[in-house]
C-alpha cells in the first residue's frame, strides 16, 4: 500500500496516512523495477507509490483503493503527472476491493498493511500461484504461507512497509525514521513458525531441509 494501510477492504480498516518519499526512495530500490513489470498496490490510496514508479523505472502499475473519494485522488494526481512526464498509460486505478483483484499479471507487489489485512490477502496469493500452474502439496492448517511461500519462489517480489510477512525473513531492508522498509523476493528465507505442530513431510519448509541435505 502506497500510501497508507487504509481501506484495504471496508471502509476503515485504518487511517489514510500518505507514505513520506523516503518510502517510496527505499521501496524502488529494493523492488529494482524495469519496464518490464507489473507493480500492484492494494490499497493505493492517492497512487504516489505506483506513479512515482512509473515515473523513475517506466513500470507498469496497478492499484486498487476501496475509498472512492481516494480514487478521484489517485486519477487526478496521475492526470497532472500525465501532463509533466506522461504517465498515464502506464497506471491503472481500479475501484473495487483488494480481495477481489485478479493478481496473476503481477511481478512485484508493495505491501502496506495491517497485519490483519497480510492475512486477509493470502488466499489471493493461493490464486497467483494456481493461476500459473504450481502444484503444492499442503496440510490445510499450513495453506496460508505455504502458498504465500509459493508465490515468492515465481519471483514474485514483495515490499513491505511497516510490518512484515510472518514466517519469512527478508532478503534486505532499509530504515526510514526508525520503521523498517523490507525486501521479499526468491532468496527469502521461509521461517515455519509451528511447522512441527501440523504440517506434512511435503510441506514447502521440510521440502527445503531435504534439498539442503541431498
Amino acid at each position: 500500500m502506497a500510501s497508507s494501510p487504509s481501506l484495504l477492504v471496508g471502509p476503515k480498516l485504518a487511517p489514510f496516512t500518505p507514505s513520506g518519499d523516503g518510502v517510496l526512495t527505499h521501496a524502488l530500490d529494493l523492488l529494482a523495477l524495469s519496464p518490464s513489470d507489473v507493480l500492484f498496490d492494494l490499497g493505493c490510496g492517492d497512487a504516489r507509490m505506483l506513479v512515482h514508479a512509473a515515473e523513475q523505472t517506466g513500470a507498469r502499475g496497478v492499484g486498487v483503493e476501496y475509498n472512492g473519494d481516494l480514487v478521484k485522488r489517485a486519477q487526478a494526481r496521475i492526470e497532472v503527472k500525465w501532463r509533466e512526464s506522461g504517465v498515464m498509460d502506464l497506471v491503472d486505478i481500479r475501484h473495487g476491493d483488494a480481495l477481489e483483484v485478479d493478481l496473476t499479471t503481477a511481478t512485484a507487489m508493495f505491501l502496506y498493511l495491517v497485519p490483519r489485512g497480510i492475512q486477509l490477502l493470502l488466499p489471493k496469493y493461493d490464486g497467483l500461484v494456481r493461476s500459473r500452474d504450481i502444484l503444492v502439496d499442503f496440510d490445510a492448517a499450513a495453506v496460508g504461507m505455504n502458498r504465500l511461500e509459493e508465490a515468492r519462489r515465481l519471483d514474485v517480489r514483495f515490499v513491505t512497509y511497516m510490518f512484515s510477512i510472518p514466517g519469512w525473513k527478508p532478503t534486505d531492508e532499509r530504515t526510514y525514521k526508525g520503521t523498517k522498509v523490507r525486501l521479499f523476493d526468491s532468496l527469502s528465507t521461509y521461517l515455519p513458525l509451528s511447522c512441527s505442530s501440523h504440517c506434512s513431510s511435503k510441506c514447502v519448509h521440510h521440502r527445503d531441509e531435504r534439498e539442503k541435505s541431498d
